[in-house]
């Protein structure tokens, strides 16, 4: 795995409290912006293109590198997908 630098970090910390701020000022919940942006056929899963699309939607400034960091960070088993849990 590749070391994130404190820029990438940073930007992925600002990332995630700008979702967060998001999903509470829509009235959302968590699961509905995963299942929004969850289009592939096996449902409950977000492949990293499907997370890439999302990061891309909510912040323009992280870059493809520091999505596949984040998509790394939250795929614990290494399954190449996240799941809703």
């Amino acid at each position: 795995m590749t070391r994130m630098s404190a820029t990438a970090k940073e930007k992925l910390e600002n990332f995630f409290i700008r979702l967060k701020k998001i999903i509470v000022r829509n009235g959302l919940s968590l699961r509905r912006v995963f299942n929004d942006f969850d289009t592939n056929d096996i449902k409950g899963q977000l492949s990293f293109e499907e997370f890439k699309y999302m990061v891309q939607k909510i912040s323009k400034d992280i870059t493809i590198e520091e999505a596949q960091m984040a998509f790394n960070l939250i795929d614990e088993d290494h399954s190449n997908s996240i799941e809703f849990e």
